[in-house]
């Protein structure tokens, strides 16, 4: 997967390692989902504090999201940018 990702490549390479990549992942994702064990430990008993709500889980995790991502866009634009301004100096 590597060898498609650094070699002069056309677009219907970029297409198909791009398939792979997300096969990949798609099967090592519910692998790993299927193989799971949970386990009842004596004494304990489950708490009813300190959960949140679905709405506030999922609320903070597209929150959570939507910063990284913004982060990483904000990064790559700056380093892009640099990039362009070099280039045009050199």
């Amino acid at each position: 997967m590597l060898w498609c990702a650094f070699r002069k490549r056309a677009v219907i390479d970029t297409l198909l390692g791009a398939v792979v990549f997300g096969l990949a992942i798609f099967f090592m994702h519910y692998s790993a989902m299927e193989s799971r064990q949970f386990i009842q430990l004596r004494g304990l008993t489950e708490t009813k504090e300190l959960r949140i709500s679905e709405d506030y889980r999922g609320l903070s995790i597209v929150v959570t999201m939507f910063f990284v991502c913004g982060a990483c866009l904000i990064v790559c634009s700056i380093l892009n940018h640099r990039g362009h301004r070099r280039a045009r100096v050199s």
